[in-house]
């Protein structure tokens, strides 16, 4: 009864024909696309069924057009989904690259995010893990990381998308004491993006450099 992930592509459909000269579609006008998926490995088992999903905007992993579009799929005999095969093991076989596992450490909280809206239309996922913390055993000093990130939108609404995003590190030791935030916040309207940068610098709680910078960027069929 489980359902995972197995892999992912993105494309903005302007670029189907090349990133290096991306084109405006032509409503009603059909196209041939070709869309790859992530590069990944996956043991399906027995009785298992392989589902794909298409979303003109997947929100919050890209941003959001500036119109919605509305997509048809011809899903006929030039339709297909691609999926390579790797022959059965007739031997031990050893990848050149380790498998990794990295599973929480006991008693850590899990992830949950709500999908519910906090308000009639209004969607927001909050991503706040509890601060990592570390010593560096070549100095002996306490480091500390945290984060903290924020995606809205209103449904409807595809210009009022707004991306927070906030990391902090710290060091310790003794009674020496430094910490960096950076901030970063990202808005749009249908020609252009807003993006507002800012970096704090502090050394025993006191604020010792800070600067912000606005930057306002053409769309350009993004």
């Amino acid at each position: 009864g489980g359902a995972w992930l197995v892999s992912h592509g993105l494309l903005n459909l302007t670029h189907r024909g090349g990133h290096a000269d991306p084109a405006p579609l032509t409503p009603g006008v059909a196209c041939d696309v070709e869309l790859t998926l992530a590069l990944t490995a996956h043991r399906f088992g027995a009785g298992s069924r392989i589902a794909l999903a298409l979303s003109e905007s997947p929100w919050p992993l890209v941003w959001p057009s500036p119109a919605t579009p509305t997509l048809a799929f011809d899903l006929g005999p030039d339709s297909r989904l691609g999926l390579p095969v790797r022959l059965k093991e007739t031997a031990p076989f050893t990848l050149s690259i380790p498998e990794r596992l990295s599973p929480p450490p006991p008693g850590a909280p899990r992830p949950t995010t709500d999908l519910d809206p906090v308000e009639p239309g209004l969607y927001r996922l909050v991503l706040d893990p509890p601060p990592a913390v570390s010593e560096i055993a070549a100095t002996g000093a306490d480091f500390t990381r945290s984060r903290l990130e924020v995606s809205e939108i209103r449904e409807g609404d595809p210009n009022s998308g707004i991306w927070r995003h906030r990391a902090a590190s710290a060091w310790r030791r003794g009674d020496w004491d430094c910490a960096v935030e950076a901030e970063a916040e990202l808005t749009s309207t249908e020609a252009r993006f807003h993006l507002t940068e800012r970096l704090v610098a502090r050394l025993d709680g006191e604020v010792i450099f800070e600067r912000e910078s606005r930057a306002v960027i053409d769309r350009d069929l993004i």
